[in-house]
């Protein structure tokens, strides 16, 4: 692929902000591309969002240099924190990279990266960045913050985060697939009602919510924190008009599982991640991804959907109904011959 700007093509090494931006994520990934010649394509292994970053490193420039920029240090994502970090030895001396949701990022910011020099982030250029932010969100990416601390100590804590230099964001575009909205359509008029949980941020969930066709206001999504404040009775009362959950822990998501449950809903949950796992299990009838699917999570689920397509499961739904109304005639067929005979006799 190429590096656009304004549409054209660009070398990225002339711009040095855009080298900043390809460090950070080549720096904060910890996915792997690997170039196969066989088949003359890229496979690229690991979490997808890393692996977007890593793909854009990649296409800046960046390549494995693990010996003259070694890492020394990382803070792996943490879904309370929701961010990752990491400190290489670059240059003579510790960087630290971040990458995570821009509110996170944002908070922990007191300087921004301006003309190859750093400068105090003012309450101004702050609510600027986050309108910036909210723009990108309703367009449908999934928004992340990066950021950079030069002369960083060699480990730090959650809790003991210096003040990092505000760099910019990026934006992520994951597609809905072509069948998506169309089995969503299909769900409907079958009487499922579907539910989307997710990590995203609530303006991008609702935009890309409201692209597959699923309903509900901006007004209606759900967002983790409401989930912890909320009591089960408010939360149920909720439940019966929202289809959209947004900024969810993988710990909400069995809360939500067991809610629906209780509302005497039948609960089919998707999922691909370790963290999904539980609610796999937790769930009437687990589903997980075959091809991004981890190990842990096909283990967890009652079906493997081996081509991630959503369609095959409104697909299965169809097959199954049809099996069971089959059934049913067999058994009311049976039933008539067989009375039928016992009376005669």
């Amino acid at each position: 692929g190429e590096i656009l700007l304004d549409g054209s093509p660009v070398e990225p090494l002339n711009h040095p902000d855009l080298v900043i931006a390809g460090r950070i994520a080549f720096f904060c990934s910890n996915a792997h591309a690997m170039y196969i010649e066989e088949k003359d394509t890229w496979k690229v292994s690991g979490d997808p969002t890393e692996a977007a970053l890593e793909v854009f490193g990649r296409k800046i420039g960046f390549k494995d240099g693990e010996q003259e920029s070694p890492r020394i240090f990382e803070l792996p994502f943490d879904y309370k924190e929701k961010y990752h970090v990491t400190i290489h030895r670059f240059e003579g001396a510790n960087l630290l990279t971040a990458v995570g949701a821009p509110e996170k990022i944002l908070e922990l910011s007191e300087r921004i990266w301006r003309e190859r020099q750093s400068e105090k982030l003012s309450e101004k250029e702050r609510e600027e960045l986050e309108g910036v932010f909210l723009d990108m969100s309703r367009q449908g990416l999934r928004v992340l913050a990066f950021a950079m601390k030069t002369e960083a100590p060699g480990s730090v804590s959650h809790k003991e985060m210096p003040g990092l230099i505000f760099c910019g964001f990026f934006g992520l575009k994951d597609p809905l697939r072509e069948e998506a909205k169309r089995a969503i359509e299909d769900a409907k008029e079958a009487g499922i009602r579907v539910v989307m949980i997710t990590g995203d941020h609530k303006i991008t969930a609702h935009a890309i919510a409201r692209e597959a066709g699923l309903e509900g206001s901006l007004e209606s999504v759900i967002i983790g924190e409401e989930l912890v404040q909320l009591s089960d009775e408010e939360l149920l009362r909720k439940m019966g008009t929202c289809n959209i959950f947004a900024r969810v822990a993988p710990e909400h998501k069995m809360r939500i599982i067991e809610l629906f449950r209780k509302r005497g809903e039948v609960v089919a949950m998707t999922g691909d991640g370790v963290n999904d796992a539980p609610s796999l299990v937790a769930a009437d009838l687990g589903v997980a991804m075959g091809k991004t699917g981890t190990e842990v999570a096909k283990e967890a689920a009652d079906l493997v959907l081996l081509d991630d397509n959503f369609g095959n499961i409104i697909a299965a739904v169809e097959e199954g109904r049809s099996i069971y109304q089959s059934i049913k005639k067999v058994i009311l067929y049976l039933f008539s011959t067989s009375i039928g005979e016992v009376m005669a006799i």
